[in-house]
């Protein structure tokens, strides 16, 4: 059994974590008002629990930011990177159609190493609201939990797993692959 990594004095409160909420729905109103015929990738990761940055997170963040830049170059206009107690965020804004996007990092989530602890959406302004272009719109099945291999928005809602089981989970997924941090 791993022990859990996620164990850290930095940690966030629910308030933190719903201005940090705040503070990346405005940067991306933002970012799409201002370059409104671009394509915007959002940058997160699924890290549950109090804690959101340890040091193997931040590697695996900057690595995949790395590599979506190479991924993009022929089509990136700019990109941003934040790190933050709350969690790292990244953001792409692509000269390249919003649905091909969309495929290529749902493969990147399913395939990459540590892609199952992200998040890289596909953000659009609908009528002033920012909205996501999702698995779902390509008959898609939806993201996996964990720990049970069932909907894991479904087990989040439903709180199906403890967070301190959830981490343990996720400290186990990165030991297995920790010789990969280093490549």
């Amino acid at each position: 059994m791993s022990k859990n990594l996620f164990v850290s004095d930095e940690e966030v409160v629910l308030l933190d974590m719903l201005e940090a909420r705040e503070r990346r729905q405005e940067k991306q109103m933002s970012l799409l008002t201002s370059h409104d015929a671009l394509t915007l990738v959002s940058m997160t990761m699924n890290i549950p629990g109090s804690v959101k940055v340890i040091p193997e997170i931040t590697q695996i963040f900057d690595h995949l930011f790395e590599e979506l830049t190479i991924l993009f170059k022929d089509c990136l206009f700019l990109k941003e990177l934040s790190h933050d107690k709350t969690g790292h965020e990244g953001y792409f804004l692509l000269e390249k159609e919003k649905e091909s996007i969309k495929k290529q990092l749902i493969m990147l989530e399913e395939t990459a190493n540590f892609g199952r602890l992200f998040d890289l959406d596909v953000v659009n302004l609908v009528d002033g609201n920012i909205t996501l272009i999702s698995r779902k719109d390509f008959d898609l099945t939806p993201r996996k939990c964990f720990i049970c291999n069932e909907d894991a928005k479904a087990c989040g809602r439903n709180r199906t797993h403890s967070v301190e089981d959830l981490q343990l989970a996720i400290s186990e997924y990165i030991e297995e692959r920790r010789d990969m941090l280093n490549d």
